[in-house]
């Protein structure tokens, strides 16, 4: 089973809960990327090693398994039309909030690297906005949402990051009912590579 996400959109929670309360494993396919297979973004796949252009195969691995894949699948030419027959889960958040929480993440943590963009732990959210627009990286969150939004069909199934939060119980049994499990409730979103 595929769950695709925009960046710190909550992903690996969704998954992570999604997989545990169905007793599957949960994978994400990472340090892949080379400079053969980096995916057509301006900059973002700079942040992320599972954002490459993936073959074929490796998409038929993901949904004909008993296993849970989260993956930063960027909406190039080729993934699409990768994308657009594949049966898959698609989350997604507003550019201005994902931007806001590599921000927090960086100041807590210091991963993702923001420094290779001249970011230090302390800016703040609008001298990230600046530096995201300069780089091309806004552009590449908002090419994100709007391309998968735009070949949304009855494979896919669009879930945004508010609503994991919000509606968790909600959000997470339309994932079961889309993925053919039986639905649950009182669910626990576990807090993976969360940042408060």
């Amino acid at each position: 089973m595929l769950i695709i996400a925009v960046p710190k959109s909550c992903s690996t929670s969704l998954a992570e809960t999604f997989a545990h309360i169905n007793h599957l494993p949960f994978l994400q396919k990472t340090n892949v990327q080379n400079d053969n297979n980096k995916c057509k973004s301006n900059n973002l796949y700079r942040l992320h090693s599972d954002m490459i252009e993936y073959k074929e195969s490796e998409i038929n691995k993901f949904v004909n398994s008993n296993v849970v894949y989260k993956q930063h699948i960027f909406p190039s030419e080729h993934n699409l039309n990768l994308i657009k027959k594949t049966k898959c889960v698609i989350l997604l958040r507003k550019p201005e909030h994902v931007i806001n929480s590599y921000r927090r993440k960086y100041a807590f943590d210091g991963s993702h690297c923001m420094n290779r963009f001249q970011l230090k732990r302390s800016d703040t959210y609008d001298t990230y906005l600046a530096t995201f627009m300069k780089f091309g990286l806004y552009e590449d969150l908002v090419n994100f949402n709007k391309r998968y939004e735009e070949i949304q069909s009855c494979n896919h199934l669009i879930i945004y990051k508010d609503d994991i939060i919000n509606d968790t119980d909600i959000t997470l049994n339309k994932i079961n009912d889309f993925f053919g499990f039986q639905k649950t409730s009182n669910i626990k979103l576990l807090e993976k590579k969360y940042v408060p």
